[in-house]
């Protein structure tokens, strides 16, 4: 196991409900007291400013959109527009719409490289929240999927991503795919209301609890390697329905599984 000497949360941009001080304290709390330190937006914080180095990171950015869902990694030039849309939003990141997938791997890479070389070594953990809508390529289905977060150096946790990530009720999808048919894909505040409580929305308040969870997905995966547990009750539990990470994150009579929390109890010692 690794022992952590820093960790380092990067705020995201546009999210309202979602109340970083309290994932410090959190964090700070089940890490012994280590530093945690809180940063403003990671580009913000990282970045200059100037024109060459805004440029560099708004074509990267564009060319980590993913443009098929079946294709990973498809090797593209981007428009002009596209780049400028990129640079527009680095300036001002928390006006950027959410609605954009991109390679989940490419962004961490992206990321990777304007991280301070004092600062690229196993005693930090650099955890990156972003409003943006990540995925990975599942060689399985030959497809690509939202993930809420993406693991390694740093970890990049997507408020978006536990929106879109893990799947809401089968029934949920049946009645859009009826509402659909008869011509009332738009119409939908009644599916909305029928399901209210079981998936994440926008805006919601359960954003915090949840993702302290996932935070603590990104300190395991650093001290050990691996983020995940196979226990439903553990908040380390990698769900794929949005109810499983609500019973994870919000429901369980208790936070780890005993493995988990020994290991924390180590830590801390």
């Amino acid at each position: 196991m690794h022992i952590l000497k820093h960790v380092h949360l990067y705020d995201a941009p546009s999210a309202g409900t979602l109340h970083t001080s309290e994932l410090i304290d959190y964090v700070g709390q089940r890490m012994g007291g280590i530093p945690v330190t809180l940063r403003g937006e990671f580009f913000g914080h990282q970045l200059s400013g100037e024109d060459d180095e805004m440029n560099e990171v708004a074509e990267r950015l564009a060319r980590c959109k993913v443009r098929s869902l079946e294709k990973p990694e498809v090797v593209f030039k981007p428009l002009p527009a596209e780049v400028d849309y990129e640079r527009k939003f680095l300036r001002r990141p928390e006006s950027k719409p959410f609605g954009i997938l991109y390679d989940g791997v490419t962004f961490l890479r992206i990321l990777w490289e304007w991280i301070p070389d004092e600062e690229r070594n196993h005693d930090h953990l650099h955890i990156v929240l972003s409003n943006q809508l990540l995925g990975t390529y599942d060689a399985n289905d030959r497809r690509y999927h939202a993930r809420v977060a993406i693991f390694g150096m740093p970890c990049v946790i997507s408020t978006t991503g536990v929106i879109e990530g893990p799947a809401r009720p089968k029934a949920f999808y049946l009645l859009k795919q009826q509402f659909a048919a008869i011509g009332r894909s738009s119409d939908t505040y009644q599916l909305q209301e029928q399901f209210r409580g079981e998936f994440v929305e926008h805006n919601d308040e359960r954003m915090t609890e949840i993702l302290k969870g996932y935070i603590m997905q990104a300190v395991f995966y650093h001290m050990t390697g691996d983020p995940f547990c196979d226990d439903p009750n553990c908040r380390l539990y990698n769900a794929h329905w949005q109810k499983e990470m609500i019973h994870a994150q919000l429901e369980s009579p208790y936070e780890f599984c005993r493995n988990h929390t020994n290991v924390l109890q180590q830590f801390m010692h």
